[in-house]
């Protein structure tokens, strides 16, 4: 009998606990509910708030740059993340693409920084690129020539004036002169478009691109890292008495035309040494009258003179 009670309490205490567990389990569940609901609420009145004209980019400045890069930037933002939230949305507009739309329609730019200001305006600045020199092609040969100027980078950014030459604007020993008056026009030759119109130095450099292209404009020139000590070399040359005009790279080899119309040759790896043979046998050498065809100090330690024999002084 005594077992029989036990049994019948041990089975009300099971059911009892079962419910319990039941009851717990529908409230988990419909926490659980109310929260998911709450949440995508929340979510809709989120989203809601980012297509409100308040929280949206309304107004585009662009501050160095042309009037249409406004509407290349408002381009870039038009459209929806998974379509859902405003591409133009304050908090969430697309800076990288803006910043790559505005690079890609003009290789002149730099640089491009956005900035937001009065709550649901965007000012973009560009920095325009800073031209170094000009580049004319991979020779000097052909008569007619488009150039382009380039940064300090060796990034071609935009063209110059064509360049029309009667004779090749590398010295030969019948036409200084002519050479001179060429060198000075591809020197002068404003640049057409794009980035700063004056080249901070005046030469005009050949060398062949490393890649076959349609246009050169977004190229880096193949020896662009070795251009500061390319051009540190020709300004080195000026104290002899010309500047150099011309620096035209080949395989390897560098050749520096003066305003003189001669042509100092040197190794691209040995600029060093090369110069300083020039500097020993300074005493020696005229560079600055035409009266000497090339300067040849390829092979280390020698200096190999070419006079021009038809320049006007027999010396040098």
């Amino acid at each position: 009998m005594l077992e029989k009670r036990s049994s019948a309490r041990r089975s009300r205490g099971h059911a009892l606990t079962k419910r319990l567990s039941d009851r717990r389990k529908r409230r988990r569940r419909y926490r659980h509910a109310a929260e998911v609901l709450l949440g995508i609420l929340l979510l809709g009145v989120a989203l809601w708030g980012l297509w409100q004209p308040s929280v949206r980019l309304s107004q585009v400045v662009v501050s160095g740059g042309t009037s249409t890069m406004t509407a290349t930037a408002q381009r870039a933002m038009r459209g929806t993340y998974f379509h859902l939230i405003p591409r133009n949305s304050v908090f969430f507009y697309p800076a990288g693409s803006v910043r790559q739309a505005l690079m890609s329609s003009d290789p002149s730019i730099a640089a491009v920084s956005l900035h937001r200001f009065g709550g649901n305006a965007l000012r973009i600045t560009v920095t325009d690129r800073v031209a170094l020199a000009r580049w004319c092609g991979a020779d000097s040969t052909p008569a007619f020539q488009q150039c382009y100027v380039f940064d300090p980078s060796g990034f071609l950014f935009a063209t110059t004036t064509p360049l029309t030459r009667q004779t090749t604007i590398v010295a030969t020993s019948t036409a200084t002169s002519s050479v001179s008056t060429q060198i000075a026009a591809a020197v002068t030759a404003p640049v057409s478009s794009g980035g700063s119109t004056q080249p901070l130095d005046s030469y005009v450099v050949y060398e062949p691109l490393a890649t076959s292209t349609v246009g050169p404009i977004g190229v880096t020139l193949p020896n662009a890292a070795a251009f500061p000590q390319v051009f540190s070399f020709a300004q080195e040359l000026t104290p002899f008495g010309s500047v150099v005009r011309i620096i035209s790279i080949q395989n390897g080899e560098v050749d520096d035309t003066l305003a003189s119309g001669t042509v100092v040759k040197y190794l691209l790896a040995d600029a060093t040494q090369a110069l300083s043979a020039l500097t020993a046998a300074r005493q020696d050498i005229n560079l600055a009258d035409g009266s000497i065809d090339y300067v040849d100090l390829r092979f280390s330690g020698k200096v190999y003179v070419k006079k021009n024999t038809a320049a006007p002084h027999g010396g040098g």
